[in-house]
């Protein structure tokens, strides 16, 4: 496990493109929305920049890389040594997520600065944030090893993403959708973690369901992860 995490911290630091790229694809649409909307759209972006940091290791990193070590048998030797499935797809998630530390902070510096939040509501913010991590870590081990091709992982991945982060409103406030679509985003996920988040630094309020709609997502995607994926080919 500590190899893995080695791998991905040399990957991640020793190029300042990929820090580069990984600050653009969280940060870039802040300041997009900023530019566009207003500097009170801020809190609303920054609150879809942590969605976005929660979801991208499980939805884009854990597919894509399971299927370079399938193709590289890497992965028959994973699983010939006493690695736990779970615990490589843990690794993997926070190699992937080296790279939003930095920019957690600067997030959370930013939060500080420009919205009325405390310790208590820094720490709430934080655990929505691990809880949804870690949720979609395990969507990503069931896809990864559900989809052995490259082509179809990076088709797969991508849609979700796009639809988890861009059509959701996570960067902006659900009101600004029409009432029809508000309706059809409450099914997405990501927009009860925004509303949770937004609750917790009093800039909004979520649905009174809203946690327990992630934590069955939660427990069907443990479920996933823990019986129904195929770590070991039959």
């Amino acid at each position: 496990m500590l190899e893995i995490l080695e791998f991905y911290a040399k990957a991640y630091f020793r190029k300042r493109l990929t820090v580069i790229n990984a600050f653009l694809r969280v940060f870039g649409f802040v300041l997009i929305l900023v530019f566009i909307g207003g500097k009170e759209y801020l809190p609303y972006a920054l609150v879809g920049a942590f969605v976005n940091m929660a979801i991208s290791p499980g939805i884009l990193q854990i597919p894509i890389d399971f299927n370079a070590f399938y193709r590289s048998k890497f992965k028959d030797l994973l699983v010939a040594t006493p690695l736990n499935p779970i615990k490589f797809t843990i690794a993997t998630a926070i190699g992937f997520s080296f790279s939003s530390f930095v920019q957690i902070l600067v997030a959370l510096a930013l939060i500080v600065l420009f919205t009325n939040s405390n310790i208590l509501s820094l720490t709430y913010l934080l655990i929505i944030f691990t809880f949804s991590w870690l949720s979609f870590v395990f969507l990503g081990f069931y896809l990864a090893t559900k989809i052995k091709d490259v082509i179809s992982a990076f088709r797969v991945t991508d849609t979700l993403y796009i639809v988890l982060t861009l059509f959701s409103p996570v960067y902006y406030p659900i009101e600004k959708l029409p009432f029809f679509f508000q309706k059809l985003a409450l099914l997405s996920p990501t927009t009860h973690m925004a509303l949770l988040m937004r609750e917790a630094l009093n800039i909004g309020n979520a649905l009174p369901w809203s946690s327990a709609y992630l934590f069955v997502l939660f427990s069907a995607f443990g479920y996933l992860a823990f019986r129904k994926a195929e770590w070991m080919e039959s």
